[in-house]
Parts: C-alpha cells; structure tokens; sequence
C-alpha cells in the first residue's frame, strides 16, 4: 500500500530472513527511489531470495518492456496478494490498460482493487480510472455516477482538481449510454494523425507523439498517465481533414533520431505506440 516509505520499509525488514544484509540494503536504496543502484542490487537479491514480494515487486518496477512489467506484477498477485506492494502492482496494472486503451480490461482490474483491497491508498486513483474508462467508451452516466460524489469519498485525493475538471465537461451532454455501448471517439492512428506529408523539415525540433484523440478529456487523461509514470507532457490542439484533434507530445529533440530513439524507450516501458512530428506543425 502506498503509505509512509518507512513503515513499510520497517514493515518488509521484519519479514526479511535473518542475515538477510543484501534485502536490507535493496529496500533502503528502494526506499532512496536509486533506481540504477537497484538495478545493480537486484540480481543478487532475486538469487538469494527469489519469492519475497518486495524483489518479485522491484521485477516488475525495473522491467523493461511494459508488457514484461505487468506479467512480474500479476506474479506477485497470484504469490502475495497480502503483500504490502500487491494494490500498487494492481494499481499500475489498471494504468496499463488504460493507456492501451482496454478500457474494459482496466474497469475489471479497478474492480479488482477496490474490491480486495478496501484500505488501499489507491483506491481513489482505481475509482477515477474506472470512471475514466466509461467515459472513454461512451458510458457518461456511468462516469458522472462515480466523479460527482469522489470529492466526498476522498476529501484529500491529490486528484481532487482534476476531478473537479473533467466535471466540467459533463456540462451540456446527455448522460446516456452510446446505441453501440461505447464511445465513438477512439485513438487516432499515429499515421493518420500526422500525415506523411507533414514530416519533420531539416532544421526542426521534434517532438514524440503518443495519442491523438477526438474528446480533449481524453488527451488530457492521458497526460496524466504518463505523468504519473514521469514523462512530462503536453496536449496540442490541430484541425486535420475539418475536424479537431488533441494529440499528446512527449519531450522536444533537436533530431528526429534523437525522439524516435526516445519513442522506442516509451515504448518499451509503456507499450504506447508512437511517431516523430516536428513541433512546428502545431501551428501549421
């Protein structure tokens, strides 16, 4: 659970085996957020205590692709669900799915958590996903139900300002679900987003586009996400074809290889698709 570092640091020394000096130091230097130090730590703790939730954990943490990361969380789930790190591997498992865009598998596993872990730190953030992901898929009653009453539920969710916005864009919509049972809008292809006649000019600076979407709720949340994960980006308003768009950038490069080398990290941790467009081109 996502309490204070040193409770549960105290927490997981006490269920560490005697003699367990390497343990100890992996969940200090965890504790210090040294990720490369944890890098190099972790092999020698997975070889000497290969089951204990906080390694299993830090597998997930430090994995590199995305979809490498959720298979170490899901280990962890079905070994230590009890642990101390089990609601946030779930809570990371709901991020992945929402920013892949299976909004249904992300409602399931929100579920999930709220459900098994009813003290977790992290339900406010599993029930805005669970609001976010009906909102994606057309379902805005749904959404409405759950936003309209969650400044009441967490009076000190750091997502309180957030909330309050997306509030905002329920004004005028019929809170009704979708004939189909979803949303109409759906991420754009990165190549139809950014056509090809727009590629980057010599001289340009870069930018990594990740998602381009029709509802700017929906940019605007998935900003949030990469936020959370500690990419900082922006949402860029264009007109492609009469019809507007709000694309997600990640980063500015000062070469295409540069952010395209960056867009194949992303991708490897996130699994978000994604291309190189020029920065320029939003005021094209």
């Amino acid at each position: 659970m996502r309490t204070a570092a040193g409770l549960i640091l105290g927490t997981l020394l006490l269920a560490a085996p005697s003699g367990g000096q390497d343990l100890d130091r992996l969940l200090r230097t965890m504790d210090e957020n040294r990720r490369e130090e944890l890098r190099r730590l972790l092999p020698t703790a997975e070889a000497k205590y290969p089951n204990q939730p906080v390694v299993l954990y830090l597998r997930g943490l430090l994995a590199e692709p995305a979809e490498e990361a959720i298979s170490r969380y899901e280990e962890l789930l079905a070994k230590h669900p009890q642990s101390p790190y089990a609601d946030d591997a779930l809570c990371r498992i709901c991020q992945y799915y929402f920013a892949k865009g299976l909004y249904i598998a992300c409602q399931q596993r929100c579920r999930e958590l709220l459900s098994k872990y009813p003290d977790s730190d992290h339900r406010d953030e599993a029930e805005y996903l669970l609001a976010s992901s009906f909102f994606a898929r057309g379902e805005f009653d749904s959404s409405y139900a759950i936003l309209k009453d969650f400044s009441k539920r967490y009076p000190d969710s750091r997502l309180l300002s957030t909330v309050r916005s997306d509030l905002v864009s329920f004004e005028g919509r019929s809170l009704r679900v979708s004939p189909e049972g979803k949303s109409q809008e759906r991420p754009l292809s990165v190549e139809k987003a950014f056509p090809p006649e727009s590629r980057p000019a010599t001289g340009a600076r870069y930018a990594v586009q990740v998602g381009a979407f029709r509802e700017r709720a929906n940019a605007l949340r998935q900003q949030r996400i990469l936020a959370e994960a500690g990419y900082r980006a922006e949402v860029v308003e264009r007109r492609i074809d009469d019809t507007r768009f709000y694309l997600v950038w990640v980063g500015s490069f000062s070469s295409a290889k540069e952010a395209d080398e960056f867009g194949r990290e992303l991708n490897r941790r996130l699994g978000l698709p994604h291309r190189v467009v020029p920065v320029s081109a939003a005021s094209q």
